[in-house]
């Protein structure tokens, strides 16, 4: 994985004055709003290989909830 399009948006959420906001999945096209949130921090894992079976990385993203 890379810092790009919406790993990008979390990273640069609140320099660019924007809002993050979590949902989860609870079954497939269902989602439950989780809330508000600010990026915390991220920690980079050995992922799963692609197709051609090369190594990729995970990002963990780490997410703090905004009080309301």
């Amino acid at each position: 994985m890379t810092f790009t399009r919406g790993n990008r948006a979390i990273l640069e959420h609140r320099e660019k004055g924007r809002e993050l906001h979590l949902f989860e999945l609870v079954r497939p096209g269902v989602y439950r709003y989780v809330g508000q949130m600010e990026y915390a921090g991220y920690e980079l894992y050995p992922g799963v290989p692609d197709r051609n079976n090369r190594p990729r990385t995970a990002i963990v993203f780490y997410l703090r909830p905004i009080a309301s």
